[in-house]
């Protein structure tokens, strides 16, 4: 792995690090009667809709985001924590479109089956179906978050910087 890939990978599970426990403090805070807990919620409202029937629960209160995000969220962690064991990180490679497909169809189908009806998904297939998905995607994000630092880091114009 490169040294931008590397250090891509640190700031993504830095950053996964704080969100996970900004989703678990959110309840804490609220079950504590903290004034914050209101700050964390609204954090992840933008990208979840934390219905409180679709969340875990801490202390009576419900995570910071629904079972679905929550498998995201840490499959991406776990994914990047997995990335360099893997033969993609040492090829320097993305997976293929096939392979995004194929870790995608769970909860493509799990959010389909729920939005027509079909059934309503129990919360430990919500977090599955999220995290299968969010597992692959360290894969796509990390070579290209890497690739953009350096093009960026070539093309910066830079008063210092000799042109």
């Amino acid at each position: 792995m490169n040294l931008p890939a590397r250090w891509v990978r640190r700031a993504v599970l830095s950053a996964g690090c704080l969100l996970l426990a900004a989703i678990v403090l959110a309840p804490l805070a609220a079950a504590a009667g903290l004034r914050g807990s209101a700050l964390l919620y609204a954090i992840f409202s933008p990208h979840c809709h934390q219905i409180a029937d679709r969340c875990f629960h801490v202390s009576g209160y419900p995570l910071a985001v629904c079972g679905r995000c929550l498998g995201v969220y840490l499959g991406f962690f776990l994914g990047a924590l997995l990335y360099p064991l893997t033969q993609w990180s040492r090829r320097k490679a993305t997976p293929s479109l096939t392979t995004l497909a194929v870790f995608s169809l769970p909860m493509a189908v799990d959010v389909a089956g729920n939005l027509f009806q079909f059934w309503a998904s129990p919360l430990g297939l919500r977090l599955a179906a999220g995290g299968i998905w969010g597992i692959v995607l360290p894969w796509y994000f990390i070579p290209g978050a890497a690739e953009a630092v350096v093009y960026k880091s070539k093309n910066l114009h830079l008063p210092w910087k000799k042109t």
